[in-house]
């Protein structure tokens, strides 16, 4: 048993499926898919997780407000 504060192998798997869809190829090198909440957060949902993208870009909005609102709704554990 385990808690939700890691991802479990299910939402990597969403993850993983989302990028494939959305032109990922990890045969390239490099291989790297940024699930950047700018590009992605209206098309990609996991039940608690919410994307942000306050620490890859300091210009970002501050995730506080959807946070608690994400909370407040039940979204979150």
């Amino acid at each position: 048993m385990t808690d939700t504060a890691f991802p479990t192998p299910a939402d990597a798997r969403a993850v993983v499926d989302y990028a494939l869809l959305h032109g990922w190829q990890p045969e390239e090198p490099g291989g790297a898919f940024i699930l950047s909440e700018d590009e992605h957060a209206t098309d990609f949902e996991l039940p608690e997780l919410l994307l942000t993208d306050r620490l890859r870009t300091p210009e970002s909005g501050d995730p506080t407000t959807r946070v608690i609102r994400a909370d407040e709704s039940g979204a979150t554990a």
